[in-house]
């Protein structure tokens, strides 16, 4: 009878144990849902949907402590929406709650995208991805536009080696790691149909949805308090305006959006303040007026094509023109990647399957290279090395059939991995289209060479980015005139005053220059020590997180990103020099 006493009440302790540690996970999880509350406005469904799976995983806790059955969770997930609208927020709060209940070790996020996991030569992308994966364990692997992953209409892509670990790991190591799909709904769909290994795997599917007006103002608030900044009550009614204009252009992106607009608007202001006698109140420093908001070109557009903008601000004036930033235009052979290496050896495999006895090593190559196009290249070498044979029609269909198979070579390369971005190409791309920046690009090399690199690097969809495409096939003379360039300005329609070009080479500098556009120089080893003295900078290249700008290049940033830009278009004199 004692022996019973005495198992009843040991039993009672270890359920009065149970159901202390319950209701202190019950308590530490409603304080991180709290959190995520505070952290993002609106969004019920989506707090509702995490509030749901934190319930079952505390109830099945307790059920196992309680030694009734309970499986272990399927806890993948896919996020689905437009940019700005707390994906990756949600995911770190997950993350929290995952450890705090036991189901994760370590509870961290890591952010990836295809560049991290999909390597460009073969036997590259087993290493990067289980990298990766190594990193993520005990934690959540969040892979943002994961359908990026996929892509069947290129038959030596990288990606479905990916996906065959990723399954694999997600299902062998599914209660250490939990893997968050992330991207637009459309094409996160296709990607689980086109992958249904993968869609079998992922247990909640949850989706975004954009902001209401009202909603993105008050995230808007919550921004500036936390800069510790304040609309006045015109501000206020200006950036209301601001942001249904906003939401009928292309490009929007919900908080990220409001959040570059608050941006524009703080550099507004302080060029606004410095214009003025310097005993600033703390009010004038913390106050965003109605002119930094009605600045934007979100009202200056509307006005100049006939729509009501109300009390609208001037702009500033350089030079007697608008000085706003309105587009980017990119050259492609030794901007957007350095391409110029796999250019020579696919003119050397190109003469030899030709026939020529032709050869250049880089010396001759970098001379050359003050000829644009591939053809006329040829042409003035041929003409150096044999001046008869190069005036006969023979000779002309020669260069066409010899371009014909270097183009083939170049594309071959470029597919096979031989071709990267530079430094802070791929960053401020994506981030110029998701702020509605418009980008061109104004190369005098083949529509093929310009499909081939930025099929390779941008994906499927790589066309999206870019208003227009002025290449080798656009009517006028080649850099260094201006001609591509002011074709790109009238399919752009803006003014060259209101444009950034950038360029590797002299040429490209001058053909610019030429057009009346702002130019930013990155030289290659091809091309440095040219004269780039008419560029508004040089620097080596654009910067990325892990690779910064050096010192003393220029700007005082790591990084040349949207706001930077914008800081120099405005007034050219904020570099340091």
């Amino acid at each position: 009878m004692a022996q019973t006493t005495q198992n009843a009440t040991t039993q009672e302790q270890v359920q009065a144990g149970q159901a202390s540690t319950a209701s202190e996970d019950r308590q530490v999880i409603a304080a991180t849902l709290q959190q995520l509350d505070r952290e993002l406005v609106g969004l019920a469904p989506v707090k509702q949907r995490i509030q749901d799976i934190a319930a079952l995983l505390l109830v099945d806790k307790l059920r196992a402590e309680r030694g009734l059955r309970t499986g272990a969770p399927n806890l993948h997930m896919s996020f689905t929406g437009n940019p700005g609208t707390g994906k990756t927020t949600v995911a770190m709060r997950m993350a929290q709650i995952l450890h705090q209940l036991g189901y994760l070790r370590r509870g961290h996020l890591v952010s990836v995208t295809r560049d991290d996991l999909v390597g460009q030569y073969i036997g590259h992308t087993a290493p990067k991805t289980k990298e990766v994966l190594k990193k993520a364990m005990g934690g959540v692997l969040f892979i943002d536009e994961a359908y990026y992953l996929y892509r069947p209409e290129n038959e030596r892509d990288y990606g479905q080696e990916s996906i065959e670990i990723l399954l694999q790991v997600m299902e062998n190591n599914r209660d250490d790691l939990v893997v968050i799909f992330a991207g637009y709904k459309d094409r996160m769909d296709k990607f689980f149909s086109s992958n249904p290994g993968m869609s079998s795997r992922v247990a909640h599917h949850i989706d975004f949805p954009d902001y209401a007006p009202e909603e993105l103002e008050k995230i808007a608030d919550i921004m500036l308090e936390g800069m510790q900044y304040r609309f006045d009550e015109p501000a206020q009614q200006a950036f209301s305006e601001y942001i249904l204009k906003r939401m009928q252009q292309p490009y929007f992106a919900n908080a990220r959006s409001v959040r570059n607009a608050l941006e524009r608007a703080r550099l507004r202001h302080a060029s606004r303040l410095m214009r003025t006698p310097d005993n600033l109140s703390d009010i004038e420093l913390q106050t965003i007026s109605a002119q930094d908001i009605r600045a934007s070109r979100v009202f200056t557009d509307a006005a100049s094509s006939g729509h009501d903008t109300g009390n609208r601000q001037e702009l500033p004036e350089k030079n007697g023109r608008h000085n706003m930033l309105k587009a980017l235009i990119f050259d492609v052979d030794g901007t957007l990647a350095d391409t110029e290496t796999v250019h020579l050896r696919a003119f050397n495999t190109a003469f030899i399957l030709a026939g020529l006895d032709w050869y250049w090593d880089e010396d001759q190559y970098k001379q050359l290279l003050a000829i644009s196009g591939g053809k006329e290249r040829m042409a003035h070498y041929w003409l150096s090395i044999d001046p008869e044979g190069a005036s006969t029609l023979q000779a002309a269909r020669k260069i066409r059939e010899v371009h014909a198979i270097k183009t083939e070579e170049y594309a071959r390369l470029v597919d096979n991995g031989q071709v990267t971005l530079r430094p802070g190409i791929h960053r401020l791309i994506i981030d110029a289209y998701c702020a509605g920046m418009p980008l061109a690009i104004a190369t005098t090399t083949t529509a093929a060479n310009v499909e081939a690199l930025l099929l390779h690097c941008l994906g499927a969809d790589w066309r999206k980015f870019f208003v227009t495409i002025c290449d080798a096939s656009t009517p006028g003379k080649k850099k260094p005139e201006p001609d591509v360039y002011l074709h790109a300005l009238s399919a752009l329609n803006v003014e060259a005053s209101n444009c950034i070009a950038f360029e590797d080479s002299e040429n490209g500098l001058r053909a610019a220059t030429k057009a009346g556009i702002s130019t930013i120089i990155t030289p290659t080893h091809f091309t440095e020590g040219q004269d780039f003295s008419s560029a508004m900078l040089v620097l080596p290249h654009l910067g990325d997180p892990d690779l910064p700008v050096p010192a003393g290049n220029g700007i005082h940033q790591t990084l040349v990103d949207l706001l930077t830009l914008k800081c120099l278009h405005a007034d050219p004199l904020l570099k340091a020099g």
